[in-house]
């Protein structure tokens, strides 16, 4: 009687059979073991960081980060808000955006005035918040209207004046004692009668010959 190779007898091929079997159930188990322990994980408590709080005249960027306490990964897709209050003002809450890192979301509030603000970060699902207080600068001040100096010396000095239509008008002032001032007016009115007086004295001069002639004449006759 023959006997088979020992890799051959049935009693080995069911030890291997066995063994392949278990050595799959146990992978599946612990496959199982790992999975159930990662989603127990991301179920457990979240804590909602404050990373980036930037003020601005007007507003406030805001970014934050969402995690498991557990291992640390950042929890996606939450409801992230924030809400503030400063001298019973109150802020409509506005929602943050999720970003391409994972529990990772920021935005921009609006702020309708200056000064300290007290904010909260809440996420809704899975339940998380955090304060914190930010001071909101006032809007830097309009600089002043500048205003033409006055000009020194003899130079006239022009402004331009808002004329009707929206046109610019051109009103010029002329400093004492240049061309068109009081003194110069007057010595106009000096140049201009020193004709009509030439001509009234000349006109007297002649009258007088003519009177002398005749009173000559009549004491010749």
């Amino acid at each position: 009687m023959t006997v088979p190779p020992p890799s051959c007898h049935p009693r080995a091929l069911r030890w291997s059979a066995v063994r392949s079997a278990v050595l799959l159930i146990g992978a599946a188990l612990l496959l199982a073991t790992l999975l159930t322990g990662r989603a127990e994980a991301h179920g457990g408590p979240v804590e909602l960081q404050v990373v980036t709080v930037d003020p601005a005249p007007g507003e406030v960027r805001v970014v934050v980060r969402l995690v498991y306490t557990t291992d640390g990964h950042g929890v996606a897709d939450a409801a992230v808000t924030v809400a503030g209050e400063s001298g019973g003002v109150r802020l409509t809450p506005a929602a943050l955006a999720p970003t391409p890192e994972e529990g990772v979301y920021e935005g921009v509030v609006a702020v309708p005035t200056a000064g300290v603000w007290s904010m909260r970060a809440t996420s809704a699902e899975p339940t998380a918040s955090q304060t914190f207080t930010v001071e909101v600068p006032a809007p830097a001040a309009a600089a002043p209207p500048t205003t033409p100096s006055a000009a020194s010396g003899s130079s006239a000095t022009s402004t331009a004046l808002a004329g009707e239509g929206g046109g610019a008008v051109s009103a010029t002032s002329t400093p004492s004692g240049a061309p068109g001032s009081e003194d110069d007016r007057t010595w106009v009115w000096v140049a201009a009668a020193g004709p009509v007086v030439a001509v009234v004295v000349a006109a007297a001069g002649v009258l007088y010959t003519v009177r002398r002639r005749r009173a000559r004449s009549g004491a010749s006759g």
